[in-house]
This record gives structure tokens, sequence and C-alpha cells, in this order.
């Protein structure tokens, strides 16, 4: 499966690549008021309104910390690992939260600040008390060990469940590999890792 095309734009010294229908949002987006869900010295993420829909920004803030943005001419950023992982499972049909943008604010000495924009999604943290049929989790992980995809922190908070329409989605993508194939005791061993949380086969 091929990914789509992303548009290429600078906005503001930050240099975007977004989705195609996503592109004509980001001014609004960016202007819209958003509420704080974390803060640190060096990373916020806040949530912005726009219709029905809701986004989340993360921004990295490098320059925070001395010499940090010098590294980001040698390799990615967190914000870029992240959108090149999510593109890759979205090659791979793996329902995964949507990542929409992502920005980089470049200067002489590297990347000051990175960006990564997510649509919401309507679900909650898998539990293990909730009414979930786990023969779909299963299917879910069996899907991602078919396209070679290995979530190496595999438990339930990395799924998120929508009840109405019943919907799971991958939302932590940090610590997922994506490889040509898995080996079979890969495989055992991660749904091994599954089943010390959730009652699975």
């Amino acid at each position: 499966t091929t990914v789509r095309r992303v548009i290429q734009r600078e906005h503001d010294g930050v240099r975007w690549e977004l989705q195609p229908d996503f592109a004509p949002l980001l001014d609004e987006l960016l202007k819209a008021p958003g509420e704080t869900v974390k803060e640190s010295l060096v990373k916020r993420v806040t949530r912005h309104q726009l219709g029905a829909t809701t986004f989340f920004i993360k921004r990295y803030f490098h320059h925070a910390v001395p010499l940090r943005p010098l590294k980001f001419f040698f390799k990615s950023t967190q914000a870029r690992q992240e959108w090149d992982l999510a593109r890759q499972l979205e090659a791979r049909r793996i329902p995964i939260v949507r990542h929409v943008a992502l920005g980089e604010r470049w200067t002489w000495h590297g990347v000051r600040e990175s960006i990564l924009v997510t649509e919401g999604f309507d679900g909650a943290p898998l539990s293990p008390g909730m009414d979930v049929d786990l023969s779909a989790v299963l299917e879910l992980v069996r899907q991602m060990h078919e396209q070679g995809v290995l979530q190496e922190d595999l438990h339930p908070g990395n799924l998120l469940v929508k009840e109405n329409p019943f919907e799971l989605r991958l939302v932590d993508l940090h610590g997922t590999l994506v490889r040509e194939k898995l080996g079979a005791e890969e495989r055992r061993k991660n749904l091994a890792l599954l089943r010390v949380y959730l009652p699975v086969r």
C-alpha cells in the first residue's frame, strides 16, 4: 500500500509536512486557543477544537536544553521519528491515531522546535474491566504481526477503544518496530507480554 503524498509548506519560519486534507486547516488551528494537557520545560501538549474535530499539538522545545538543537543535524527529532513511523503503519493499514502534520523550526544551529499534530479519537485506553471481546484485540495484534509490526511495549494503555461503533487503535507508537517479517518466537513473546495484563489465549 502506498502512503499518500504530503504537502510541504513553510509557515512562520516552520517547515511543515501536511496531510492534504488537513493542510487548509493549519492556519486556523495554529490561531485557535488550546487547552494545555501536559507541560514541562521541554514539551507541551495542547488540545484544540475545530468544529466537530479535536486536534492535539505536541511541541518539543529543543532550544530549552543547551546544544540540543545541534544533534538533529545527525538524527531525527522525536516528532519526526513518530511521524515517519505513523506513515509506515498507515501504509500497512494498522489502525492508529491519525497523524496529520509535522513541523520543524530550523536555524543555523539545528532544530529549535518540532511540532506534531494528531487528530483526536473518541476512545478510552483499554482496561481489564471493559466489556471488550478479546478476540478483537488478538486480531489487531495478529494483523500487526502479519505486517511486520512489533510493539515492544504492548499493554492495554497503548490501545484505545471506542465502543459505538466498536473500534480499536494503537495510540503510543514509541517502542514500535517495523520489519519485513517477524519470527514465531518474536510473536509469541509479544503475546506473552500482552497476557500479563489481559486474559488472552
